[in-house]
This record gives C-alpha cells, sequence and structure tokens, in this order.
C-alpha cells in the first residue's frame, strides 16, 4: 500500500507506480529517501507514493518469494531449533535475529521480485521514524510543546521534551527535541530528527560502549537494567515476569548474589531449590548451576551483583 503524499516527505522512502491494473499499479520502482528538491518533484507527480511497508500477500506468495530471491534467510528460519528448542520459542527466535545478517525486506525481497503491485491510499499515517514525527502526532500543551517526564519548562515553545528519569527543565527554548534516557540525553534541533541515525554511525565507528551496550535489555522473562558497573562488579536491577525464569546456567568467571526486594523468588543453586521471599538473598559461586524463577502472580524485582574479573554475556553455560 502506498500512501499519497501530502508534503515533500525526504524521511520517507517513496514506490514509483507503473503500468495500470484492474486494481492497483505494477511497481517500476522502489526509491531511496530522497533530497529536498526530489520530495518536492515527487508531491508534484502523480506517480509516488510514500512506502508505508504495509503489505498484503498469501503466506504461500509470501514463501514463494522467499525461496525464489531470499532462499538462504528462509532456510535459517526453517531449520531453525537451539538446543532442541523448536523455533516457537522466545529464546530461539532472539538468537536466530541476533545470527542473520540485517536487511530490509524492501531489499531482501520486493525489489527483487516480478510479483508487486501498490495500492494508492489517502489515510492519515506515519511511520514514527524520527522524534519529529511523534511530535507531529502527539497531543500539546498551550505552547506547542509535547512534555513527557520529569520536565518543567519556561517560555519554551514548540519543543519535544521527554525524560525518563531526571529532572529536565528548559529556559526559552523554541524547536528543540530534548530526550533524556538513562543512556544519553540528545538535544536536536526539530528539523534535523532524521540525522540523529548520523550520531549512531559515528557512536559504532568510535566503537562507543553506548553502542554496544544499554542500560535496559529486554528479555523474554522480563528485563535487566544496569544500575553500576566497573571492570570487576556489575549491579543489576531484574524484573521476571509471573510464570518467567531463566534458563537453567552457570559462570566460570563470576560469582552472583542475589537480594528479593519485592515478590517471591524461586531459587535453584544445584541440586538445591529454595523459596525467597522479600529481603532474603542467595549466593551462587563460580561454576555452580543456577536458575532463577517466578511463579507468583506479580513481577519479582532482584537485585543481582555480579562479581568477577570477566563479565561479559558470553561467561554463559545453558543446560
Amino acid at each position: 500500500f502506498g500512501i499519497r503524499p501530502d508534503r515533500p516527505e525526504t524521511g520517507y522512502g517513496y514506490i514509483k507506480a507503473g503500468e495500470a491494473l484492474e486494481v492497483g499499479f505494477k511497481v517500476a520502482d522502489f526509491v531511496e529517501k530522497p533530497d529536498q528538491s526530489t520530495a518536492e518533484s515527487y508531491l508534484e507527480s502523480s506517480d509516488y507514493t510514500w512506502n508505508a511497508s504495509i503489505f498484503m500477500a498469501t503466506a504461500e506468495t509470501w514463501l514463494d518469494e522467499f525461496r525464489n530471491h531470499a532462499p538462504g534467510l528462509l532456510a535459517v528460519f526453517e531449520n531453525a531449533t537451539v538446543d532442541g528448542k523448536e523455533l516457537a520459542d522466545p529464546e530461539v527466535i532472539r538468537k536466530i535475529y541476533q545470527s542473520i545478517e540485517s536487511d530490509s525486506i524492501d531489499y531482501a525481497l520486493l525489489e527483487k521480485s516480478k510479483r508487486v503491485a501498490v495500492l494508492p491510499v489517502d489515510m492519515e499515517w506515519s511511520d514514527l521514524g524520527s522524534w519529529e514525527s511523534i511530535y507531529q502526532v502527539s497531543e500539546k500543551d498551550k505552547q506547542g510543546n509535547v512534555i513527557r517526564g520529569n520536565v518543567i519548562t519556561h517560555d519554551t515553545h514548540n519543543c519535544l521534551i521527554f525524560s525518563s528519569k531526571k529532572l529536565v527543565t528548559s529556559i526559552g527554548a523554541e524547536n528543540l527535541i530534548i530526550v533524556e534516557t538513562d543512556d544519553a540525553l540528545l538535544v536536536c534541533d526539530m528539523t534535523r530528527s532524521q540525522d540523529v541515525k548520523k550520531l549512531v554511525e559515528t557512536l559504532k565507528s568510535e566503537e562507543r560502549h553506548e553502542y554496544k551496550f544499554h542500560t535496559r535489555v529486554m528479555r523474554p522473562w522480563g528485563s535487566a537494567t544496569t544500575i553500576l558497573e566497573n571492570t570487576i562488579y556489575r549491579i543489576r536491577m531484574l524484573e521476571i515476569q509471573p510464570g518467567k525464569s531463566l534458563s537453567l546456567q552457570s559462570h566460570q568467571q563470576r560469582s552472583e548474589h542475589w537480594v528479593v526486594l519485592e515478590g517471591t523468588a524461586d531459587v535453584q543453586r544445584g541440586d538445591e531449590k529454595v523459596i525467597l521471599q522479600e529481603n532474603e538473598s542467595a549466593y551462587i559461586p563460580k561454576g555452580m548451576h543456577h536458575r532463577l524463577g517466578n511463579t507468583g502472580d506479580t513481577t519479582l524485582q532482584i537485585i543481582e551483583v555480579q562479581q568477577g574479573e570477566y563479565l561479559g554475556d558470553d561467561d554463559i553455560e545453558r543446560f
């Protein structure tokens, strides 16, 4: 489906319509994000629509096209098992996605297929692919600001200001994007939000810690948030959802201490199984098989202290 453009948008890809069909048009070309003058020419033409990445096909057609144009990618999923677990297991899916080469569905399949048509449609749509697009669709205050979190403003207009934790204040700001998270602080001109990807490339090229590691990491069982770390210890908040558990595992280069803040923890230490309540703790020495689970009805919150000369996530053996 192609969205009929209502402005010369440089942040979206475009689809060029070709030969008319009974319904819609054959796709003549997929076009990358254009510069301003090209986007203006696309708006004047009736041949171009925004690529919304909204597709419709039968499962049979979809799989046939993968077999024809991306057989290697399809094979990864068709043959997927990890430690005897099938594809439906969330951990299997996570490991597969970590192993496959990054690619878009447009490059891998649609641009190669001869069976693609575009149907132009008129509807309100945004890909929410930039902070500016989030600003555009969000409810604004009397000063035109979109505010979330712990924020105080004075004489501030037409800004998006998000705070995840810290108090963020602004005076006399206009047309700015300000986003505070545990990892970083972004300050950006409202019209330059598409350039955030350039910053990401800089972080990548400089091999910055913030590019590789995130303060809060989602897992199939919940989340892990790093509170404090250095070369010999790491302190994390583990939040484990009801009915979920970590895999049975061991570490050769670090020990772990668990303290229950809220909820009830089902703990396995070697051959021992114990139930820990709030303000109770367990110690896991190096090399010991262990598992942590939540058999309760509420989220289990654990403070985990890892200690050792090496704290990498690859120091893990699952059973």
